[in-house]
């Protein structure tokens, strides 16, 4: 239990190093370069974020924050909507102490992410992918979750990626040896579905000792910025749409 606690807060600390260039606030996002990155990837700038659209975000990340999803392209995709945003995501927590006093903080996650929306009739089976830190805490506490799907004959994908879910029967069918193949040359991205959508975003950052020092001075908020510079859009959208586009089909021939 000790050594489980332990290997956590060292994970918690860990800098997991970015193929993306990123920027230091969401604020810093350089938005004139929409236009711009739209026409070079065949999507339309999307001034109002539909509230449909919102909805999906929270059910796929959980809660947003103030800043919600901003800087949106999308187009139509293959029955559904492909779209490539910004979220910010805001928690905020509290403790209370035995003296009757309580402490608040918040944490801010800021990111870069692709989501596919498919149509009503398609629907897959919820899951996360994560890069596999390989956590003793995971190990010991959530091998129903996290433990129930493998593949004998991939140690390899095991080794790079972890899987999450409680619907194993239907994503070890989902994650084809080609699938597999595809994730494993995009490890460093996280991949989760839920209902008839998927996002797909960077799971890089700058690990939590530096968060700390780096947290805004107005509110006091821990910030955690993962969004991708928009010079790199282009290559982060290349990779994410690699595997939706193979866990589509798959699913569309379940």
């Amino acid at each position: 239990m000790v050594l489980a606690i332990g290997d956590a807060i060292r994970i918690a600390y860990k800098k997991h190093p970015s193929r993306f260039q990123r920027v230091d606030r969401l604020d810093a996002f350089e938005r004139e370069k929409l236009p711009e990155l739209a026409q070079r990837l065949d999507m339309e700038v999307v001034d109002k974020v539909p509230s449909k659209f919102a909805e999906v975000v929270e059910t796929l990340v959980g809660r947003i924050g103030v800043g919600g999803v901003s800087d949106m392209l999308s187009r139509s995709y293959n029955g559904g909507t492909l779209s490539l945003c910004n979220v910010q995501k805001k928690l905020s927590k509290s403790k209370h102490w035995q003296d009757g006093s309580r402490s608040e903080w918040t944490k801010i996650e800021e990111y870069t992410c692709l989501i596919f929306m498919a149509g009503e009739e398609m629907e897959f089976p919820s899951f996360n992918l994560t890069p596999n830190e390989h956590s003793l805490m995971i190990k010991l506490f959530n091998r129903r979750m996290f433990g129930t799907v493998r593949y004998a004959e991939d140690p390899e994908f095991h080794q790079q990626i972890l899987i999450g879910t409680t619907e194993p029967d239907d994503v070890r069918s989902l994650l084809t040896p080609g699938v597999r193949d595809v994730l494993k040359k995009n490890a460093d991205l996280r991949t989760a579905a839920h209902g008839s959508s998927i996002i797909v975003y960077d799971f890089g950052n700058i690990g939590k000792g530096i968060r700390f020092m780096n947290s805004r001075k107005n509110d006091g908020a821990i910030v955690d910025c993962e969004v991708i510079a928009a010079e790199d859009w282009p290559q982060f959208y290349e990779a994410a749409e690699s595997v939706i586009q193979f866990l589509k089909p798959v699913q569309e021939r379940s």
